[in-house]
């Protein structure tokens, strides 16, 4: 169950019933949820008039205070924030934790997002997701703050939770007390025990990344965040300070004295607000603040090292840009710039390159030759006549036997025995139970002596994933994840030779074949190309992907779902990634890899010149999309009973030796319109 804890305070009788109005608009979005094992607790702070607030729940439902899925207490005066959520807390009776703020509106499936996920995620314990800020009828700006991977780091610079958008887990290993607020920081209550829970127990938080906002913030003169902004931000500083200290202390990180000060925290935290005349002397200061803060993080366990510094090196570029544009007489900066650049931050680079205002330093001239040739590939080392692919996998065991089992039984050896074929999968799970069940895949595959497969468990992707790619050696590269299903016999060789032939294609395309008219992620019908061509009488079609006939899954150049390419382009295509998007943006997990693949090659027009794409004239693959595990985009899954598909469910048909029907699907896949299908054919002995 969910306890949502909702706190009220209405101080001024005159506007009593304008903050009704967005109660009520508050209270119908909880009890509009898909997800229905709530119960709502209501904390009237001292109201000028309780009896109002009572009223306007009893109206509409009445049923529901009745049964006790909604209860309103009632503090004696005005007691404060951090004392009504405690008192919710201490009243409630969930397994999760949700906010909820008395004039904001909840997306009818917050709940049931933020529950899975978090039931999927054991190690997360607080979420926040994407929030919507709104005034009256004028929508503001959309906030998106970044997922595990960054957000504690983060959460040192600005609070990337936003309060009334979290769930949290009441108890956890790390700490097991239930969760309460601290009162230290009166006026940040959330922020300085997001900061007192990370600092003491190593907590994990994250931010739901979905494709909409599941929150709409109202703004309004009565939000307490607009009537205490400036004492808020001075309690940012002191809260992020304190808490800096904490850790450096248990850390034993060695820091200057004059380093950690308030003054060198207001450039990192509103860089924009704090450098003037008088502090811009403090921005190398600001810069060993930085990196002390590094070494907390790469002290700390279950943190990518690599993201650490190139989030680093980032925060240092936002504020070189700022100081080279506001105050460029200033006779530090040669020393600031030296700092900065010998931490290689490519990405950071090009973006300061793009400001007009900086075109004319001098500090930038051997900056822009370097940049120029980041996307030279030696081509001379990938001679070995193979492929090499590599797959994606998580908490999915069942779905990743049954991607193996199904790749080998369909691939076809060509008469050409020198061919070789190498299978890597980075995997990871959430709990013992899914580990588990990799062992069980790992075990039958690793048994198998004819094959060539490694199994390698995710603990720096974007590391893991270089070594993959810097470390090839053979002619060709694949991509797949672990939802991927063959059901048609392939020859990767001839595949690969086709792309020999085809100078001008980018890739060979698995996935894609004659039949393609519906697009599921975008859930829209596409026309097939008008100009695609078949060749050698059948074997694969071709068509050129810039034509504006091709849509979506027509002109999709960078794909993992078993795309075969060159491995000298995958090699300029990461680095062109690397390039504009850097390695924290660009590729620190799957699904950044293959949007931001795409974003190079489209956007920034890289490979216009191999503007031919590839692939069967049958069916010989499809993606089963019945469910997501990653949390980066909430892409489209197909709607169903999510009992039956769901994780667990499907561990247990790995647990009881079931496979999925591939000769269900061969009969089936003439009807089959689009690479993603929601069909689930089990086979019935």
């Amino acid at each position: 169950m969910i306890s949502i804890v909702l706190p009220i305070y209405i101080r001024n009788k005159d506007l009593q019933d304008v903050l009704l109005g967005y109660f009520k608009e508050a209270l119908d979005s909880i009890v509009q949820q898909t997800y229905q094992d709530w119960q709502l607790i209501i904390i009237d702070d001292g109201s000028v008039d309780p009896l109002a607030i009572e009223t306007v729940v009893n109206q509409s439902y009445k049923v529901l205070v009745e049964e006790l899925k909604i209860k309103i207490l009632h503090n004696e005066g005005n007691k404060g924030l951090v004392y009504s959520l405690n008192r919710g807390i201490e009243s409630s009776s969930g397994e999760f934790i949700a906010r909820m703020d008395a004039d904001d509106i909840s997306h009818p499936k917050r709940l049931e997002m933020q529950y899975q996920y978090m039931k999927s995620h054991p190690e997360i314990d607080i979420l926040g997701c994407k929030i919507s800020m709104f005034s009256g009828t004028d929508e503001g700006k959309v906030i998106q703050h970044p997922d595990s991977s960054l957000s504690n780091w983060s959460m040192f610079f600005n609070c990337c939770l936003v309060h009334p958008s979290v769930m949290i887990r009441r108890h956890s290993e790390k700490f097991i007390k239930p969760f309460k607020y601290s009162n230290k920081f009166n006026l940040i209550e959330d922020y300085a025990s997001w900061l007192k829970m990370i600092s003491k127990y190593n907590i994990t938080t994250s931010n739901l990344q979905s494709s909409e906002p599941l929150l709409r913030l109202r703004k309004h003169g009565e939000s307490v965040s607009i009537r205490n902004i400036q004492k808020q931000k001075e309690q940012t500083i002191r809260a992020s300070l304190y808490y800096i200290r904490k850790l450096v202390k248990r850390l034993n990180v060695a820091v200057e004295e004059d380093i950690l000060q308030e003054n060198i925290m207001w450039i990192l935290q509103f860089p924009s607000q704090s450098l003037n005349n008088d502090t811009v002397a403090l921005v190398e200061r600001s810069f060993k603040f930085l990196e002390v803060i590094e070494v907390i993080f790469q002290r700390l366990e279950g943190y990518d090292k690599q993201l650490i510094k190139e989030s680093t090196s980032e925060r240092m570029g936002e504020i070189i840009a700022l100081l080279f544009s506001k105050f460029t007489s200033n006779p530090n900066n040669s020393n600031l710039w030296n700092i900065w650049i010998k931490r290689s931050p490519t990405s950071q680079i090009i973006s300061l390159l793009s400001l007009t205002s900086l075109q004319g330093n001098p500090l930038f001239n051997n900056s822009n030759s370097s940049s120029k040739t980041i996307c030279s590939a030696n081509s001379n080392q990938y001679k070995k006549n193979g492929i090499r692919l590599v797959c994606f996998s998580k908490d999915r065991g069942f779905q990743l036997g049954e991607y193996l089992h199904s790749f080998y039984d369909n691939l076809e050896h060509s008469d050409n025995d020198g061919f070789q074929v190498e299978m890597n999968v980075i995997y990871t799970f959430s709990n013992e139970i899914f580990g588990n069940s990799y062992n069980r895949v790992i075990e039958e595959f690793r048994s198998l002596k004819d094959i060539n497969c490694n199994f390698i468990l995710e603990s720096s992707f974007t590391t893991q994933l270089k070594d993959l790619v810097d470390g090839n050696t053979f002619k060709y590269i694949l991509f797949a994840v672990d939802d991927i299903l063959y059901y048609h016999k392939f020859n990767l060789n001839t595949y690969c030779q086709v792309l020999e032939k085809e100078k001008e294609c980018l890739g060979f395309y698995m996935k894609m074949h004659s039949n393609i008219t519906y697009c599921h992620t975008t859930d829209e019908n596409i026309q097939i190309p008008s100009e695609l061509v078949v060749h050698d009488n059948g074997t694969y079609q071709k068509w050129d992907r810039t034509k504006p006939d091709c849509k979506w899954d027509w002109n999709y150049p960078f794909d993992l779902c078993s795309t075969i390419y060159r491995s000298s382009d995958v090699d300029n295509i990461i680095k062109g990634i690397i390039k504009y998007y850097g390695i924290k943006s660009g590729i620190s997990h799957p699904n950044r890899l293959e949007t931001n693949g795409n974003k190079t090659i489209i956007q920034k027009t890289c490979y216009q010149h191999l503007k031919y794409c590839c692939s069967p004239t049958i069916p010989i693959m499809s993606v089963i999309t019945i469910n997501r595990v990653q949390d980066v985009f909430q892409n489209r899954v197909y709607e169903v009973d999510n009992d039956q598909w769901s994780l667990e469910n499907l561990n247990q048909l790995l647990l009881d030796n079931k496979h999925l029907n591939q000769q269900e699907y061969h009969r089936n896949s003439s009807t089959f319109t689009s690479v993603h299908i929601g069909n689930f054919y089990l086979q019935i002995k």
